[in-house]
């Protein structure tokens, strides 16, 4: 693999967004989280640094990890208007203690509210917007553009010579040995296929079972380990995040354990979905039954 194509494959080792590669020039940044570290380590997101120019420029300066003695230094530090705000990174077991994100202003109530038929504004929330860059490279079918355009870099290959699958397992494949014992479950599995090879496995198995002879049939299983055995070249069990999304520990490890298989096949993906365009609230009309050509 090429350098510029190591660039399309954003890093999975210990940071959450590939800016790691700064640190050793920020000294205020620090490089790993460990029992032995004192204090706090904060990640300023991108959202809460639009919120003020002097963090804006804390984060374009470094990797915007920062390190602090406590919370109450780093509050002093960051918290620098009503916009924005320390937030547990417990539950999401990676390196940071905490992150530095943009507070959100508070629905109205559905009292407040006017009627459905003419339409309520929502915001748009973290999980949704999550929901929505995973659904981008994950639940538009086999062919993703990214995933496609990454594999035909990664392959040297064009388009129409490769076949693509998408699955939600490593266990659908026949030929893999022992991916190890991980609690990880990709957000999607993609598999790239020679095209050419395909085509002439389907020929053959469908000229055998032309046959009238029962000994000449083979089972679909023995078809599809030889379709994999000739004809696949790439399995790259997918991780998709939005933005600078926590990327958990066990992620990590698992997507760094398949990275190391004995078999050059299996290439796992970070792939990191920026919205920032996105707009920040959405309209909903709700109405109910009957329903005619107007609805």
């Amino acid at each position: 693999m090429t350098d510029d194509q190591r660039t399309l494959d954003s890093s999975f080792g210990d940071g959450s967004d590939g800016d790691d590669a700064r640190n050793a020039s920020n000294p205020s940044s620090e490089q790993n989280r460990g029992s032995s570290r004192e204090g706090v380590l904060v990640k300023l997101t991108r959202k809460a640094a639009k919120t003020d120019p002097e963090l804006l420029e804390k984060r374009t300066t470094s990797s915007g990890a920062f390190s602090y003695p406590s919370v109450d230094v780093a509050e002093a530090e960051l918290v620098t208007n009503e916009e924005v705000k320390l937030q547990s990174a417990t539950a999401n077991q990676d390196r940071f203690d905490y992150y530095l994100v943009r507070t959100r202003p508070p629905e109205a109530k559905a009292s407040e509210r006017g009627s459905p038929e003419n339409g309520w504004t929502f915001q748009a929330r973290g999980n949704e917007v999550g929901a929505l860059a995973q659904a981008l490279i994950a639940g538009v079918g086999r062919r993703p553009a990214p995933i496609v355009t990454y594999a035909c870099r990664d392959l040297e290959s064009e388009r129409d010579d490769l076949r693509f699958w998408q699955g939600d397992s490593l266990e659908q494949f026949q030929t893999l040995g022992n991916v190890g014992n991980h609690s990880w479950i990709p957000d999607a599995v993609f598999a790239v296929y020679d095209e050419t090879e395909w085509q002439s496995i389907e020929s053959e198995r469908r000229d055998t079972d032309r046959t009238n002879n029962p000994g000449n049939r083979r089972a679909q299983g023995e078809w599809r380990r030889e379709r994999e055995e000739q004809s696949l070249r790439r399995i790259y069990p997918t991780e998709v995040k939005h933005g600078d999304a926590s990327f958990g520990r066990a992620q990590r490890q698992a997507m760094n354990s398949l990275a190391t298989l004995d078999d050059e096949r299996v290439v796992p993906l970070l792939v990191r979905v920026t919205l920032d365009t996105l707009p920040q609230h959405y309209d909903v009309r709700v109405r109910t039954g009957p329903f005619g050509n107007e609805s």
